[in-house]
């Protein structure tokens, strides 16, 4: 079993026992500031030492269980029952570092076929007592870049659906926007030869065959063209003087007013 830290949390990090939270933080951000190997440049060796020693003793403690086990074993108690004390033997260094593991950095365990190791350049992990620790960090390591490709991969897929949901909703829209425009293109068609049918039925019963007599008895167009006089006109339909802008009847050839042309495509 590798040997206990040897070195004392709290003073590490240059608090006392009762800290609260934010001195354990303050603390700790004062002193890696201080310690970091960046800032240390002529120091390497020494400053990744001490700052590996002050994340260390900011992590165990700034985790409420972490650090109650610490405590714990540090005044010799028991870290599973405060009312009983127990001996240095008795307080199991891999159960201490298994429960802090998983407090600290979440799902992974070791357990009674485990090992903890620390080295001077991978912070913690657990390696199996079959397997050698480099073997374990090599595994540790790919099943980390396995499951960082996974979210990757699922994220391309999360992105690349809801791209081709959006497709598919334009697609949808424009196809609706279609089909409405090719309704209202027919019904239009259909509206103008009922009218045309209307016309000439009102023709053959009033025995109109010249242009004056189909003039007169003209229901006049929905559909007329817009056309433009160089002054303005007198409407052939109500017999007003409108603007100069008219709409010529494709059935008599007249020019009917704007107000007129509304009231005809009004009426049913």
């Amino acid at each position: 079993m590798p040997p206990a830290p040897a070195f004392d949390y709290y003073e590490t990090l240059g608090i006392g026992k009762s800290a609260t939270t934010e001195e354990i933080k303050s603390s700790y951000r004062r002193l890696a500031l201080v310690h970091h190997p960046d800032r240390n440049p002529d120091n390497i060796d020494e400053s990744t030492a001490a700052f590996q020693r002050i994340q260390i003793a900011h992590e165990t403690l700034s985790n409420e269980r972490s650090r109650a086990i610490y405590d714990a074993r540090s005044s010799r108690r028991s870290p599973f029952n405060d009312d009983e004390y127990c001996n240095e033997e008795d307080v199991d260094f891999d159960d201490f570092m298994h429960d802090f593991s998983r407090e600290t950095f979440g799902s992974y365990s070791g357990g009674p076929s485990s090992r903890f190791f620390f080295d001077g350049q991978r912070f913690a992990f657990y390696c199996p007592l079959d397997m050698d620790p480099d073997e374990a960090w090599k595994r540790d390591q790919e099943e980390q870049e396995a499951a960082k490709a996974a979210w990757r991969k699922r994220m391309v897929n999360e992105v690349q659906q809801r791209r081709e949901a959006e497709e598919a909703r334009v697609k949808a829209r424009e196809a609706a926007r279609a089909a409405e425009e090719r309704e209202q293109t027919l019904a239009k068609e259909r509206r103008a030869q009922a009218e045309k049918a209307r016309q000439e039925a009102l023709w053959a019963q009033s025995k109109a065959t010249t242009q004056a007599e189909k003039q007169g008895s003209c229901l006049h167009s929905a559909f007329c063209a817009k056309e433009k006089s160089q002054k303005k006109f007198k409407c052939t339909s109500c017999g007003q003087k409108r603007g100069m802008v008219g709409h010529r009847c494709p059935y008599c050839s007249l020019l009917i007013c704007q107000v007129c042309l509304n009231g005809i495509r009004q009426s049913p």
